[in-house]
């Protein structure tokens, strides 16, 4: 019991609290209020939730598959920085070299993995054409050859003496397979715990996230159409070939001798006399055959070939992996036009997810309805989306998937507390006023359920109006001799359809059926201005649709159906009452039991609508009436004037008109006891309208003083002694 009043005491103490700062604080605001401050602590609760849960693995993984997929779209207007190319170990420069037979000693297949002796042929030939840095992704899988690591650090001390950048990092000089990288930073190996779900991301050491301009095969096709078409390729077998030739050339050899080239004379010296010996050949002989393409480059060695083992997955990859020398290509191409991706650390990631969360909140907090509501987290997530891939083509990264989830988990929350929290409400309005009033009153009940705050029990004008069946009970009497009740109950439902919808088009309640009796109130649970005219035209149009429904009856079973009206206009105590078991929204009070008496009052007089004086105060401009008597009913002690109300205003013809003024001068006659004036003007009042049971209760009455004049201080009251 304890944990489950919390939330009512919480909205008890806020709803003080409100009170207390805002004086004057309306229910419906209040409400309004509540809601609001429901929904942004759900919407703060939830963004934590998930700013807390955006390392874990689910989102993390999801995160990066945004990412692809948003690399994979924008790669073609990622331009690759000019000014590099790569050396190519494929599948075919391995054909190749098999089928040339070994360099050094005809006859014998070069195969994979190459010796040591097989770089420095293509080091020496890259120096050759002049580049600007190497970088070697290579593994070296044999064991160390002492003799020949000796010649290739001479031609890497020799190439590293010319690089401006002095970026080529050689060190083969253990037995180990190793990965070397050589970069500008001097780091080696590619640490595959950068990778994230198998696909590589980040520069090694994973501190910068790199920004992809397209696969391998899409930067290296010869294809002039293809957008990313941009990459210098080069075949290493073509390009070993010719730096053999030049090492053979420059150190006093020749490129046809057959003889092992550690036999060359001056080979086995220091790095700076290779150096010496090839500067001396460049400046005697031309330029080597792709010198034009190479020079001043940056070079990337790598493999492509499947032998290699070096194909790993990135974010442009597509269905199969690229050789990885890709990511150093990108890294190079990200040094040279600082295109690195810049990520928000962790807190404004996560204070971008609790902040469209509480966007979310607060759109919600404004939305009238579930569409509206629906409406607002679409647009936030199209927000989120929308703004964070405008940040990554500008190459800011902020994940937006936890941020969709996270808002997307806000708005269902946000719905079910609208539906915990008004929609019971809306439910009872509905289950209250759904077949009861128009659809308008019903819509604004359910967009305003501050007003059903005065369900409680609150004092409120109103208009009611009661109407009862005459010669139903005949019928009843009649069908259910011949067995035919079912058709009793749909004559009656029929005559009650016909007649609420008067009732409901005018934006009143139909408060009740009893028997063939009705009930409608207006001005209630919608306050409207004018419920008393509204009330009176409702009743004229059930009197108009009656004069069709009761000839039909009469026609049909011979029984003669009348229908009677009673009207007031006063304070009623409007609220739910009944049981546990049931309950209804009603009216009680003095002015609901005057307007019961007023339509039970009708039959005495022969009129059809009665209507209180309140009323007539009300809806005088709007109708047309004449006075019925100042009546004092049953249970009363002082008496209401009382009028029968006859048209709309303007709606009598000429004759109508001028038997009311009759009438009325009659009526006044009688009550200063002007008999022979009164009886008159009555007689003449019956010869107009051709018989007026109004007109003939009053001249029984005149014949009834006649012979019993009425007591001194009479003022023409009559007093009922029936209800």
């Amino acid at each position: 019991m304890f944990w489950t009043s919390i939330p009512h005491r919480l909205a008890a103490a806020f709803a003080a609290l409100c009170h207390a700062l805002i004086p004057g604080l309306s229910a419906g605001a209040l409400r309004r209020m509540k809601l609001g401050a429901l929904l942004l602590a759900v919407a703060l609760v939830t963004g934590a939730a998930f700013a807390a849960l955006q390392g874990t693995d689910f989102f993390r993984r999801s995160e990066w598959r945004v990412f692809d997929a948003w690399m994979n779209a924008t790669t073609a207007y990622r331009p690759l920085a000019p000014g590099l190319a790569v050396v190519d170990i494929s599948d075919d420069a391995l054909r190749e070299a098999a089928a040339a037979g070994y360099l050094a000693e005809k006859g014998v297949p070069l195969t994979w993995p190459w010796r040591r002796e097989v770089m420095v042929y293509i080091l020496a030939y890259l120096y050759a054409c002049g580049v600007d840095e190497v970088y070697v992704d290579i593994i070296y899988a044999e064991n160390r050859d002492f003799f020949w690591d000796d010649q290739y650090q001479a031609i890497a001390a020799a190439m590293k003496a010319r690089f401006a950048h002095n970026s080529l990092v050689i060190d083969p000089t253990t037995n180990k397979p190793q990965t070397v990288v050589f970069t500008p930073t001097f780091e080696t190996g590619l640490r595959e715990e950068d990778m994230r779900e198998g696909v590589v991301r980040r520069v090694p050491g994973g501190r910068q996230l790199l920004s992809w301009s397209g696969d391998f095969s899409a930067l290296t096709s010869p294809d002039p159409t293809t957008k990313l078409a941009r990459l210098p390729n080069f075949n290493a077998f073509g390009i070993l070939r010719n730096g053999r030739i030049i090492m053979a050339e420059a150190l006093g050899g020749s490129a046809d001798n057959t003889r092992p080239l550690e036999t060359w004379e001056g080979w086995n010296r220091t790095p700076e006399n290779a150096r010496r010996d090839l500067d001396a050949w460049l400046a005697k002989n031309p330029a080597p055959p792709d010198a034009a393409k190479l020079r001043g480059r940056k070079v990337v060695i790598g493999g492509s070939a499947a032998a290699m083992y070096d194909l790993k997955r990135f974010p442009v990859s597509g269905t199969h992996p690229d050789p990885g020398m890709l990511i150093h290509v990108t890294r190079l191409s990200n040094d040279m036009q600082d295109s690195y991706f810049r990520e928000v650390p962790a807190a404004v990631h996560a204070l971008v997810v609790i902040g469209a969360c509480l966007l979310t909140g607060a759109g919600l907090c404004l939305a009238r309805n579930a569409y509206a509501q629906v409406a607002v987290g679409g647009l936030v997530v199209a927000g989120v989306l929308g703004g964070a891939y405008l940040l990554f083509v500008n190459l800011v990264w902020v994940p937006p998937f936890t941020a969709a989830c996270a808002v997307i988990s806000t708005l269902t929350l946000g719905l079910a507390v609208h539906y915990l929290v008004e929609g019971r409400q809306r439910q009872l309005v509905s289950s209250l006023f759904g077949t009861f009033v128009s659809d308008r009153v019903l819509q604004k009940l359910i967009d305003n359920p501050e007003k059903l705050q005065r369900l409680g029990g609150d004092r409120m004008a109103c208009t009611i109006m009661f109407s009862d069946l005459s010669g139903f009970t005949d019928l009843t009497e009649q069908l259910t001799q011949r067995d035919q009740a079912g058709l009793l109950v749909d004559i009656l439902n029929d005559y009650f359809t016909q007649m609420s919808a008067f009732v409901i088009n005018s934006d009143g309640y139909v408060d009740k059926y009893i028997g063939d009796a009705m009930m409608a109130v207006y001005g209630v649970p919608d306050a409207i201005p004018d419920h008393a005219t509204r009330a009176c035209f409702a009743a004229l149009d059930c009197v108009e649709r009656m004069g069709e429904f009761a000839p039909r009856i009469e026609k049909e079973f011979g029984v003669k159906l009348y229908a009677r009206y009673g009207i007031n206009t006063g304070d009623a105590v409007v609220g739910l009452m009944g049981s546990l078991r049931k309950i209804n929204y009603t009216v009680i009070g003095d002015a609901v039991n005057l307007a019961s008496r007023l339509e039970g009052a009708n039959k005495p007089f022969g009129t059809t609508i009665m209507i209180g004086e309140e009323t007539y105060a009300l809806a005088k401009d709007d109708i047309e009436v004449r006075p019925i008597a100042n009546l004092i009913v049953k249970g009363k002690l002082t008496a209401v004037r009382t009028y029968e109300l006859l048209a709309r205003a303007g709606g009598l013809t000429d004759e109508q008109a001028r038997a009311r003024q009759t009438y009325w001068q009659a009526f006044e006659a009688f009550g200063r006891r002007e008999w022979d004036a009164a009886e008159a003007g009555l007689r003449e009042t019956i010869r107009i309208l051709g018989a007026d049971p109004l007109s003939e209760a009053y001249l029984k009455s005149i014949a009834y003083y006649r012979k019993n004049p009425p007591a001194e201080g009479w003022q023409g009251i009559f007093k009922l002694d029936e209800k």
